[in-house]
Formats: C-alpha cells, structure tokens, sequence
C-alpha cells in the first residue's frame, strides 16, 4: 500500500493527464445518458485519488466520456 501510493504520487507529478477503463454492470440503473430524458444528469460520478469529482459533463478537465453505454 505505502509503494502503491509513493507510485501514484509520482505518475501525478509527471503527467498531465491519464486515461482508465472502467466496466460497470448496471441493472435497472443509469450509467451515463438517461435514455428517458436523453440527458447526463444521473450519469455516475467518479471521484479521483485527490478527491476530485470527475462527472460526465462540464469543467472539460475533469469529465469522462464513454465508448459502450449499454444501459437502459
């Protein structure tokens, strides 16, 4: 755990930015575009290591896009 976060201190320190594939297993929930109103606003809220809120829109920064949203 220590050598884990020494790691990730580091890669923090030295990038600018990251990318991450995440699978999430849905039932009867909304992981990114609510197809009943076609809006982002239940999409899942992701939170980084330093606690920053990562969401599906806004601050371009600190948003995520997705390649699959298979739920409905």
């Amino acid at each position: 755990p220590a050598d884990v976060a020494i790691q990730l201190t580091f890669l923090r320190l030295m990038s600018t930015e990251a990318s991450q594939n995440i699978t999430y297993h849905c039932k009867n929930s909304v992981a990114y575009m609510d197809q009943a109103t076609g809006n982002l606003k239940k999409a899942l809220l992701l939170q980084g290591a330093n606690e920053i809120e990562i969401r599906a829109e806004g601050n371009s920064r600190f948003t995520y896009g997705v390649t699959e949203d298979g739920c409905t």
